[in-house]
Protein backbone atom coordinates (compact mmCIF):
# COMPACT_ATOMS: atom_id res chain seq x y z
CA UNK A 1 0.00 0.00 0.00
CA UNK A 2 1.53 3.66 -1.06
CA UNK A 3 1.87 5.82 2.10
CA UNK A 4 -0.96 8.59 2.43
CA UNK A 5 -0.47 9.68 5.87
CA UNK A 6 -3.41 8.52 8.21
CA UNK A 7 -6.32 7.80 5.79
CA UNK A 8 -9.71 9.57 6.95
CA UNK A 9 -12.56 7.41 6.42
CA UNK A 10 -16.36 8.82 5.90
CA UNK A 11 -19.70 6.83 6.18
CA UNK A 12 -21.65 6.21 2.92
CA UNK A 13 -24.36 8.49 4.23
CA UNK A 14 -22.32 11.21 4.65
CA UNK A 15 -20.57 11.25 1.14
CA UNK A 16 -23.65 10.72 -0.30
CA UNK A 17 -24.78 14.51 0.26
CA UNK A 18 -21.22 15.79 -0.53
CA UNK A 19 -21.23 18.15 -3.67
CA UNK A 20 -18.51 18.21 -6.38
CA UNK A 21 -17.03 21.70 -4.39
CA UNK A 22 -16.80 19.32 -1.52
CA UNK A 23 -14.34 16.47 -2.82
CA UNK A 24 -11.83 19.35 -3.86
CA UNK A 25 -11.42 20.12 -0.34
CA UNK A 26 -11.97 16.52 1.13
CA UNK A 27 -10.97 13.91 -2.33
CA UNK A 28 -12.08 10.71 -1.63
CA UNK A 29 -9.68 7.56 -1.93
CA UNK A 30 -10.26 4.13 -1.11
CA UNK A 31 -11.27 3.11 2.06
CA UNK A 32 -8.44 0.63 3.45
CA UNK A 33 -10.48 -0.18 6.91
CA UNK A 34 -12.69 -2.54 4.40
CA UNK A 35 -10.62 -5.67 3.93
CA UNK A 36 -11.66 -6.07 0.30
CA UNK A 37 -10.38 -2.68 -0.24
CA UNK A 38 -6.95 -3.97 0.76
CA UNK A 39 -6.97 -6.95 -0.76
CA UNK A 40 -7.96 -5.06 -4.19
CA UNK A 41 -4.74 -2.26 -3.33
CA UNK A 42 -2.34 -5.57 -3.11
CA UNK A 43 -3.39 -7.11 -6.22
CA UNK A 44 -2.89 -3.64 -7.99
CA UNK A 45 0.11 -3.57 -6.44
CA UNK A 46 1.65 -6.78 -7.13
CA UNK A 47 0.35 -7.12 -11.04
CA UNK A 48 -0.22 -3.26 -12.09
CA UNK A 49 3.09 -2.42 -12.00
CA UNK A 50 2.42 1.25 -10.66
CA UNK A 51 5.18 3.92 -10.94
CA UNK A 52 5.66 7.48 -11.67
CA UNK A 53 4.72 8.31 -15.27
CA UNK A 54 2.94 4.69 -15.93
CA UNK A 55 -0.40 5.40 -17.81
CA UNK A 56 -3.76 4.06 -15.90
CA UNK A 57 -7.02 4.07 -17.52
CA UNK A 58 -10.50 3.22 -15.45
CA UNK A 59 -13.34 2.01 -17.41
CA UNK A 60 -16.85 3.15 -16.53
CA UNK A 61 -15.01 4.67 -13.66
CA UNK A 62 -18.12 6.47 -11.63
CA UNK A 63 -16.88 8.83 -8.81
CA UNK A 64 -13.77 6.90 -8.88
CA UNK A 65 -11.74 7.13 -5.29
CA UNK A 66 -9.29 4.39 -7.03
CA UNK A 67 -7.86 6.80 -9.90
CA UNK A 68 -7.21 10.01 -7.70
CA UNK A 69 -5.18 7.17 -5.12
CA UNK A 70 -3.07 6.19 -8.30
CA UNK A 71 -1.71 10.08 -9.18
CA UNK A 72 -1.48 11.28 -6.22
CA UNK A 73 0.16 8.08 -4.30
CA UNK A 74 2.04 6.59 -7.11
CA UNK A 75 2.55 9.37 -9.38
CA UNK A 76 0.81 7.74 -12.20
CA UNK A 77 -1.00 9.73 -14.73
CA UNK A 78 -4.63 8.82 -14.91
CA UNK A 79 -7.99 8.94 -17.45
CA UNK A 80 -11.39 8.21 -16.42
CA UNK A 81 -14.16 7.48 -18.58
CA UNK A 82 -17.90 7.28 -17.54
CA UNK A 83 -21.23 7.90 -19.24
CA UNK A 84 -23.19 9.88 -16.80
CA UNK A 85 -21.89 13.40 -16.66
CA UNK A 86 -22.73 13.62 -12.94
CA UNK A 87 -20.79 10.83 -12.02
CA UNK A 88 -17.70 12.41 -14.60
CA UNK A 89 -18.34 15.88 -12.90
CA UNK A 90 -17.62 14.20 -9.20
CA UNK A 91 -14.69 12.31 -10.64
CA UNK A 92 -13.02 15.47 -11.73
CA UNK A 93 -13.83 17.02 -8.96
CA UNK A 94 -12.05 14.68 -6.69
CA UNK A 95 -8.96 14.37 -9.03
CA UNK A 96 -8.52 17.44 -8.88
CA UNK A 97 -8.79 17.20 -4.91
CA UNK A 98 -6.06 14.57 -4.71
CA UNK A 99 -3.98 16.93 -6.74
CA UNK A 100 -3.94 13.92 -9.51
CA UNK A 101 -2.47 14.24 -13.25
CA UNK A 102 -5.21 13.40 -15.63
CA UNK A 103 -8.65 13.49 -16.76
CA UNK A 104 -12.29 11.90 -17.26
CA UNK A 105 -13.42 12.15 -20.21
CA UNK A 106 -17.36 11.87 -20.69
CA UNK A 107 -18.28 9.25 -23.23
CA UNK A 108 -19.61 5.32 -22.99
CA UNK A 109 -16.54 3.26 -23.40
CA UNK A 110 -17.86 0.17 -24.77
CA UNK A 111 -18.84 1.71 -27.91
CA UNK A 112 -15.88 1.02 -30.85
CA UNK A 113 -15.67 5.22 -31.35
CA UNK A 114 -13.39 6.36 -28.65
CA UNK A 115 -10.82 9.06 -28.77
CA UNK A 116 -7.61 8.12 -30.79
CA UNK A 117 -5.50 9.44 -28.80
CA UNK A 118 -6.40 6.95 -25.78
CA UNK A 119 -5.58 3.91 -28.07
CA UNK A 120 -2.71 1.78 -27.57
CA UNK A 121 -1.35 4.02 -25.14
CA UNK A 122 -1.92 2.58 -21.38
CA UNK A 123 -0.02 0.46 -19.14
CA UNK A 124 -2.86 -0.43 -16.91
CA UNK A 125 -6.51 -0.49 -17.49
CA UNK A 126 -9.24 -1.74 -14.78
CA UNK A 127 -13.34 -2.16 -14.70
CA UNK A 128 -14.50 -2.44 -10.80
CA UNK A 129 -18.02 -4.89 -11.56
CA UNK A 130 -19.12 -2.13 -14.49
CA UNK A 131 -18.47 -5.50 -17.06
CA UNK A 132 -21.78 -5.55 -19.47
CA UNK A 133 -23.17 -8.72 -19.31
CA UNK A 134 -24.04 -9.13 -22.51
CA UNK A 135 -21.72 -9.75 -25.11
CA UNK A 136 -18.49 -9.33 -22.59
CA UNK A 137 -15.76 -10.68 -24.98
CA UNK A 138 -16.79 -8.21 -27.74
CA UNK A 139 -17.27 -5.50 -25.00
CA UNK A 140 -13.52 -6.90 -23.59
CA UNK A 141 -11.90 -6.56 -27.19
CA UNK A 142 -12.69 -2.71 -26.96
CA UNK A 143 -11.19 -2.78 -23.89
CA UNK A 144 -7.84 -4.48 -25.29
CA UNK A 145 -7.44 -1.57 -27.58
CA UNK A 146 -6.91 0.84 -25.03
CA UNK A 147 -3.80 -0.97 -23.72
CA UNK A 148 -0.03 -0.37 -25.02
CA UNK A 149 1.83 -3.86 -26.03
CA UNK A 150 2.22 -6.02 -22.70
CA UNK A 151 -0.19 -3.95 -20.67
CA UNK A 152 -1.85 -5.20 -18.38
CA UNK A 153 -6.04 -5.48 -17.18
CA UNK A 154 -7.61 -5.65 -14.05
CA UNK A 155 -11.32 -6.48 -14.04
CA UNK A 156 -13.44 -7.39 -10.92
CA UNK A 157 -17.30 -8.63 -10.35
CA UNK A 158 -19.55 -9.68 -8.43
CA UNK A 159 -18.72 -13.32 -6.81
CA UNK A 160 -22.14 -15.31 -7.33
CA UNK A 161 -20.94 -17.92 -4.88
CA UNK A 162 -19.97 -15.66 -1.95
CA UNK A 163 -22.33 -15.77 1.15
CA UNK A 164 -25.54 -13.52 0.43
CA UNK A 165 -24.86 -13.47 -3.19
CA UNK A 166 -25.39 -17.50 -4.03
CA UNK A 167 -27.29 -18.44 -7.05
CA UNK A 168 -28.15 -21.85 -8.18
CA UNK A 169 -27.33 -20.75 -11.68
CA UNK A 170 -24.76 -18.18 -11.35
CA UNK A 171 -24.23 -15.44 -14.59
CA UNK A 172 -20.71 -16.70 -15.92
CA UNK A 173 -18.75 -13.41 -15.30
CA UNK A 174 -19.38 -14.21 -12.32
CA UNK A 175 -17.27 -16.99 -11.44
CA UNK A 176 -13.54 -17.29 -12.01
CA UNK A 177 -14.19 -19.58 -14.84
CA UNK A 178 -16.10 -17.81 -16.47
CA UNK A 179 -14.75 -14.46 -16.58
CA UNK A 180 -11.12 -16.42 -17.66
CA UNK A 181 -12.69 -18.12 -20.71
CA UNK A 182 -14.62 -14.36 -21.43
CA UNK A 183 -10.91 -12.19 -21.75
CA UNK A 184 -9.40 -15.33 -23.13
CA UNK A 185 -11.36 -15.39 -25.68
CA UNK A 186 -10.97 -12.03 -25.82
CA UNK A 187 -7.45 -12.15 -26.56
CA UNK A 188 -5.76 -11.57 -23.36
CA UNK A 189 -3.01 -13.72 -21.74
CA UNK A 190 -3.92 -14.93 -17.95
CA UNK A 191 -1.45 -13.64 -15.60
CA UNK A 192 -4.44 -14.52 -12.12
CA UNK A 193 -7.83 -14.94 -12.02
CA UNK A 194 -9.38 -15.93 -8.64
CA UNK A 195 -11.52 -14.40 -5.33
CA UNK A 196 -10.92 -11.45 -4.16
CA UNK A 197 -11.68 -10.23 -0.57
CA UNK A 198 -13.25 -11.32 2.38
CA UNK A 199 -16.48 -11.20 4.08
CA UNK A 200 -17.64 -7.72 4.81
CA UNK A 201 -21.33 -7.62 6.25
CA UNK A 202 -22.06 -4.15 5.04
CA UNK A 203 -22.59 -5.92 1.40
CA UNK A 204 -25.19 -7.97 2.23
CA UNK A 205 -28.23 -5.59 2.99
CA UNK A 206 -31.14 -7.14 2.35
CA UNK A 207 -34.63 -5.29 0.42
CA UNK A 208 -37.23 -3.58 2.21
CA UNK A 209 -39.85 -6.25 1.26
CA UNK A 210 -38.15 -9.18 2.02
CA UNK A 211 -40.16 -11.24 4.79
CA UNK A 212 -39.40 -11.37 8.23
CA UNK A 213 -38.84 -14.80 8.93
CA UNK A 214 -36.16 -14.45 6.14
CA UNK A 215 -34.72 -11.10 7.21
CA UNK A 216 -34.28 -12.65 10.80
CA UNK A 217 -32.66 -16.07 9.34
CA UNK A 218 -30.50 -13.83 7.26
CA UNK A 219 -29.29 -11.58 10.14
CA UNK A 220 -28.19 -14.37 12.36
CA UNK A 221 -26.20 -15.61 9.75
CA UNK A 222 -24.88 -12.40 9.00
CA UNK A 223 -23.86 -12.26 12.76
CA UNK A 224 -22.51 -15.65 13.22
CA UNK A 225 -20.38 -14.90 9.94
CA UNK A 226 -19.11 -11.42 10.77
CA UNK A 227 -17.94 -12.15 14.21
CA UNK A 228 -15.91 -15.32 12.55
CA UNK A 229 -14.51 -12.80 10.04
CA UNK A 230 -13.39 -10.66 12.66
CA UNK A 231 -12.09 -13.47 14.83
CA UNK A 232 -9.94 -14.72 11.93
CA UNK A 233 -8.52 -11.42 11.32
CA UNK A 234 -7.86 -10.51 14.39
CA UNK A 235 -5.77 -13.72 15.04
CA UNK A 236 -3.65 -12.43 11.74
CA UNK A 237 -4.90 -15.46 9.89
CA UNK A 238 -4.82 -13.59 6.55
CA UNK A 239 -7.94 -13.37 4.48
CA UNK A 240 -9.04 -16.66 3.50
CA UNK A 241 -10.09 -16.07 -0.08
CA UNK A 242 -12.60 -18.57 -1.05
CA UNK A 243 -15.74 -18.99 -3.16
CA UNK A 244 -17.84 -18.92 -0.13
CA UNK A 245 -16.60 -15.76 1.36
CA UNK A 246 -15.16 -13.26 -1.18
CA UNK A 247 -17.27 -10.51 -2.22
CA UNK A 248 -15.53 -10.40 -5.71
CA UNK A 249 -13.92 -12.23 -8.64
CA UNK A 250 -10.95 -10.78 -10.22
CA UNK A 251 -9.05 -11.19 -13.43
CA UNK A 252 -5.32 -10.46 -14.12
CA UNK A 253 -3.78 -10.62 -17.91
CA UNK A 254 -2.19 -9.20 -19.97
CA UNK A 255 -1.90 -7.78 -23.67
CA UNK A 256 0.03 -9.77 -25.74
Amino acid sequence: MAQLGEPVLHEPEEVATWTPRELLDRPLLPDFGRVDERCLDDCFERWGRLGPGCRVIEVACGRTRWLPYFGHAYGATVVGLESDPEAATFAIANLMGAGARGSIRCCDPFVPAVDSDLLWSFDLAYSLGALPGHDPVACLRLLRRYLAPDGRIVTTTPNARALGNGSARPEPLRTPEGLREAHERAGFRTLDCGYLGFYDERRHALAPETPAWRRALSGAVRHATTAGASTWLRLGLGTLETRWLSPHVVYVGERP
